[in-house]
């Protein structure tokens, strides 16, 4: 892994097979709401380096495994779909007072909901604690949204 400088005093990591191509340009650094992101212009054009290290269409988006934009090693990029890459942000999507994501109170018991499709959502079931319907929504997660699941639990 080699470090390539950045605007802002920041460096993105890089795989030693890619830093050499990757240093005959000038990258610099975006703030977004998730992340920071390595990037260049090319006359009105933004290239993200994760794009240009993929070398993905227009219509595929690149996702970052641990969720750092500026980790731009290989093993840590997949390509993805819109929808894949939106759920796996770090964003929190907690339900009304449960503080798990998937989870809300439902009179005196807790249900658990899954979308899994845009539009389509799911009863998981009613459980006697928010816990319980959290685990519900990670069993169902993994089995939905497979390697882009956020679960509420880790495993």
């Amino acid at each position: 892994m080699k470090e390539l400088p950045l605007s802002q005093g920041l460096v993105a990591q890089v795989d030693d097979d890619d830093y050499e191509l990757l240093s005959t340009f000038k990258w610099s650094a975006m703030k977004t709401p998730y992340t920071y992101y390595a990037y260049r212009k090319i006359d009105t054009d933004t290239v993200y380096l994760h794009r240009y290290i993929m070398n993905v269409t227009e219509t595929e988006e690149v996702d970052h495994r641990d969720k750092n934009g500026l980790n731009c090693q290989r093993y840590n990029l997949r390509v993805a779909t819109r929808i894949q890459n939106a759920r796996y942000r770090e964003v929190p999507q907690t339900e009304a007072g449960s503080g798990y994501r998937g989870v809300r109170k439902h009179g005196s018991r807790w249900q658990a909901k899954i979308q899994i499709s845009p539009g389509e959502r799911i009863s998981l079931g009613m459980y006697n604690t928010a816990e319980d319907a959290a685990r519900a929504y990670d069993a169902a997660a993994k089995l939905y949204h497979g390697e882009f699941a956020v679960l509420n639990f880790e495993g």
